[in-house]
């Protein structure tokens, strides 16, 4: 079982994938993290939205507990690496940071989620400097006359 593990860990983060799992009725249950066809752990509901939990599927006469601990790092960077750190954009807006325009309209995405309707929002978006608005656009971010999404 060690050959397994250590050929786990050498592996390209790349031979991890997402398999989710459905019910009898195509309902979905659980969305699992596999490498290759076998599923190594389970992604569960965390304290935010954008900071979903891994949970190592495992057995704990098989694996000890050093071996676990990098088998859950070597997870969770591939999770993080290839998409929390593509929605969660607080960390890159913050640099948003030099204007009360540009930190009023940030915390505002932040406290919401970068998903809502407010009234007049295009009018304080314009507000903001042009050069950090093209900033802001290029995160991904467009903006309707009363929501952005």
């Amino acid at each position: 079982m060690n050959i397994n593990i250590d050929n786990f860990l050498n592996a390209p983060n790349e031979s991890l994938g997402f398999n989710p799992t459905f019910n009898e009725k195509g309902n979905f249950t659980a969305l699992n993290v596999c490498w290759g066809e076998s599923d190594v752990a389970t992604i569960i509901k965390g304290e935010e939205i954008f900071k979903p939990k891994i949970e190592i599927l495992k057995d704990d006469s098989v694996v000890n507990s050093d071996q676990l601990a990098k088998i859950s790092e070597k997870i969770q960077d591939w999770f993080t690496d290839n998409y929390i750190k593509k929605i969660d954009l607080t960390e890159k807006l913050s640099q948003f940071n030099s204007t009360p325009q540009e930190r009023s309209f940030i915390f505002k995405l932040n406290e919401k989620y970068c998903n809502f309707y407010e009234l007049n929002i295009l009018d304080e978006f314009k507000q903001i400097e042009e050069t950090k608005r093209k900033e802001i656009h290029a995160l991904n971010f467009r903006l309707g006359k009363k929501c952005y999404f």
